[in-house]
């Protein structure tokens, strides 16, 4: 009995060393498992639940973690620079959305999501230049060119 419980127990150690080493860095901290309350996806899931009870301050803090532990995560930049408008505060809102437009991601929405701020503030040609860059990243991101060919200069 003693050899079984440790032929499971030995495996089940070394990877917790395993994990426990790899986890040194915001890259591996990023792709957490649910459950690791360091992880800025964990966090940013906390956010969208707080949004949808109706606690936008408690979202912000999550997203603010989130951010933090991830400088990178342009979808909670995203979501931040979201929150921050509806609250009216487009001074927030703006530095939230121009980190995420600034964020290493391969998808145009960051872009495409500031440059929808701008027109809303009346900045249409800013908002242009971020809709080409969308459209640069990906030329058949829709939304992107429909929003290009609507937009008031």
């Amino acid at each position: 009995l003693a050899a079984l419980g440790a032929f499971v127990l030995i495996p089940w150690a070394s990877e917790t060393r395993r994990r426990a080493a790899e986890w040194k860095d915001d890259k591996t901290l990023f792709f957490a498992e649910p459950g690791d309350p360091q992880g800025p996806r964990v966090a940013y899931n906390r956010a969208s639940a707080m949004l949808k009870e109706g606690r936008p301050l408690l979202a912000e803090a999550h997203l603010r973690e989130a951010v933090r532990v991830h400088p990178g995560f342009a979808e909670a930049w995203m979501k931040l620079g979201t929150l921050y408008d509806a609250l009216g505060s487009p001074d927030r809102a703006r530095q939230a959305f121009a980190a995420g437009a600034a964020a290493p991601c391969p998808s145009p929405l960051p872009l495409f999501a500031f440059a929808r701020f701008l027109e809303r503030r009346g900045e249409a040609e800013a908002a242009a230049a971020l809709l080409s860059a969308a459209l640069a990243k990906d030329p058949g991101f829709t939304p992107a060119a429909e929003a290009l060919k609507g937009l008031k200069r």
